[in-house]
Parts: structure tokens; sequence; C-alpha cells
């Protein structure tokens, strides 16, 4: 498949709205697990004071094949988290379609990135790695910025047949950024040291 065939397929597709689960009296979901798309403060990496990475899995998902995702980040006090860089580790053990020979391609333009897989569909249980987004806190940015997955048509995931797989929004993260420029969860940063 030729590159610019590649990014009509990834980057004009559109995503279609997705249906809320259907919730108990006991407040307990009555469908199983869906397909579900997670946001995760990166712990792993060695990233310099300011920065932070942002990891995206997808979980409970049958037969993907495509996918492409964009992040976005609202809030703050001041200033921004700036995107860095976008990645897509394909050496990472929990990489979404293991070792299959994938093309992955990175728009930083319009920071999406997406993921081919050349043949069939993968089937994914809890959790398979699909991208690392990076950010930088500007000189200037301080408070509370909340880190989501976008939806709309830049964002999808699609199966072997080329349908689209209504998923939902898993977690998203609030990043706090201190006087110091230092990001942590905001959750870490709410608790006495």
């Amino acid at each position: 498949m030729n590159v610019a065939r590649f990014e009509k397929l990834v980057f004009l597709c559109c995503l279609s709205g997705v249906p809320a689960p259907a919730i108990g009296a006991d407040g307990e979901s009555r469908n199983p697990p869906g397909p579900t798309v997670s946001l995760v403060k990166a712990t792993s990496s060695r990233t310099s004071k300011g920065v932070v990475n942002v990891d995206v899995f997808v979980s409970h998902i049958r037969d993907l094949r495509t996918y492409q995702l964009q992040v976005e980040v609202t809030g703050g006090k001041r200033g921004a988290l700036s995107l860095q860089r976008i990645t897509v580790d394909k050496s990472r053990s929990d990489f979404v379609f293991g070792s299959d020979f994938v093309i992955d391609a990175v728009d930083e333009v319009q920071d999406r990135v997406g993921g081919l897989r050349f043949s069939g569909g993968k089937d994914v249980g809890e959790m398979g790695y699909l991208a690392t987004f990076q950010f930088r806190a500007t000189d200037n940015a301080l408070g509370t910025f909340h880190v989501n997955l976008r939806i709309g048509e830049d964002t999808f995931l699609l199966d072997s047949h080329g349908d689209l797989i209504a998923f939902q929004k898993g977690s998203s993260l609030d990043l706090s950024v201190d006087r110091t420029g230092a990001i942590r969860d905001a959750r870490d940063a709410r608790r006495p040291r």
C-alpha cells in the first residue's frame, strides 16, 4: 500500500457516536466491558522537568486493524502544555499489534497518530499500547491541565473489514504544573507529602 493511499485511509475516516453503557439500579454496568481507549501518564519514561509523556491504550476490543487518535489539552490558570512529539514504540511488549507488520503515521501538524496492521485484525484483552504523546509545559504554565482523547472525525478504530468499531473513552488525565514547572498527576499533587 502506498503512503498516499494509507494517509487517505487513516486520516479521512470519521467516527459516529458511541452508545452509553446500560447501568442497573445497583449502579453496575449491565454490558460486558467494551472497547475502551484510555490515557495514562507514563511512569517508566525519563523526561526532563516540565515534560510529560502520555501513553494511549485500548482494551476489550476484537478484530482491531486500524486506529487513529488525537488528544487535546484544556484548562490551566495560564500558559499551556505544548505537544512536542508523538511516537509509536512498536518494540514495547504491550504494543497492540505485537510484532506483526504495521505501518504507523504521525501527523504533528494535526496532532494525530495512526496505525495499520497489514493483514487481519487483532483481539486485545486488558491493555494494548497505541501511542505516546509528549507535552512540555510552557515557561509560564501554571495550574491543572486536562488531557483528553479528542472525539471526532480524526479519532477512530477500524476492524479488518474497514468498519468503524464503537468505543468508549476511558481514563483521561489531570496534570498539575506548579511554579517550578514540575508536572504531576493532579491526584498525586493533592496528596500530602
